[in-house]
């Protein structure tokens, strides 16, 4: 049985960390969509669009320990951006 924690409302990327031995874990990611602001009659903008984004909330070790604020601003930026990477990946194979 596996210790990680489930999050029905994140997305799950496993990430294999060179760091620590090869060592696999599991991050959670928060999705939000594109927002598109709004436009006057005559289509000039009221408000800023918002680009689509993925926000890192969780990184777990295999024995369920979540890591992420002790983890180096580095990895976490490799984290996010291989997840981001195999996300959009992901969503052009639909």
């Amino acid at each position: 049985m596996s210790k990680i924690p489930q999050h029905s409302d994140l997305v799950r990327f496993d990430y294999e960390c060179d760091e620590l031995n090869g060592m696999e874990l599991a991050c959670f990611f928060e999705y939000e969509e594109e927002e598109l602001g709004s436009v006057d009659s005559y289509g000039l903008k009221n408000e800023p669009d918002y680009p689509a984004s993925w926000t890192l909330i969780h990184v777990y070790l295999p024995d369920g320990t979540d890591i992420f604020g002790i983890l180096h601003e580095a990895l976490l930026q490799d984290i996010h951006e291989c997840a981001v990477d195999y996300f959009e990946n992901q969503k052009e194979d639909y």
